[in-house]
Parts: structure tokens; C-alpha cells; sequence
């Protein structure tokens, strides 16, 4: 399952926050983890902010794909190559190859 992956010591940025404020956040880690009072409401990534260009984050935010975290690292995987990849470079395809491969044999449990 990839609930023994996931990361969830994050901090919260709040959805009214302006996109100037997380500006170095969002270019040194590529997404800002959006919510508020420990409620998820979404991730903020530099194509949100570029689509679309607004001051505040809640504006900016788009929806992305979920997945339930008791999900196999296989069906993560998936998602990725079918909703994030398109469009990407060869270098990311090969990147999911990668991770594909390395947890079909690590013993990461199911």
C-alpha cells in the first residue's frame, strides 16, 4: 500500500494565502501542500500558478487526480503515467519506469 510511503509531516499553507508568499517554497520544492486547520485542500504547483495567474492561491489551485492511500504502488504508478505523464518528457517516463521497477523488488508491504 502507499500509505506507508506517503508523507504527511507537512506544513499547511492556507488556500488565502497570496502565491508571492510561497514563491521560493513553491520554486525550491515544485508544489506547496494547501490547507487549513490539519484539512487538505489541494497542492499548489508552478503549472496551477501559470494557468492560472491569479494573487491568491485558492484561485490559482487546480483539481488533480487522488488516490485512496490502502492503493498498491503499481495503481500509484499508473495514475501517474496516465494523468500526470502525457506531455512529459522521456526523462520522466523513464523516472516511473524506474520507480516501477525498483519497488517490484524492494519489499515495501501490500
Amino acid at each position: 500500500m502507499i500509505k506507508s510511503i506517503v508523507i504527511r509531516d507537512f506544513n499547511f499553507v492556507v488556500p488565502y494565502a497570496s502565491v508571492e508568499s510561497v514563491k521560493e517554497q513553491l520554486l525550491k520544492n515544485r508544489y506547496v501542500v494547501v490547507g487549513e486547520n490539519g484539512v487538505f485542500a489541494g497542492l499548489l504547483t508552478p503549472a496551477d500558478v501559470i494557468q492560472r495567474p491569479h494573487k491568491l492561491i485558492a484561485d490559482c489551485i487546480t483539481k488533480k487526480p487522488g488516490i485512496q492511500l490502502e492503493s498498491g504502488i503499481d495503481t500509484a504508478i499508473d495514475l501517474m503515467e496516465k494523468k500526470i505523464a502525457p506531455g512529459s518528457t522521456g526523462f520522466f517516463r523513464k523516472k516511473l519506469h524506474w520507480y516501477r521497477s525498483l519497488f517490484r523488488y524492494t519489499s515495501i508491504p501490500e
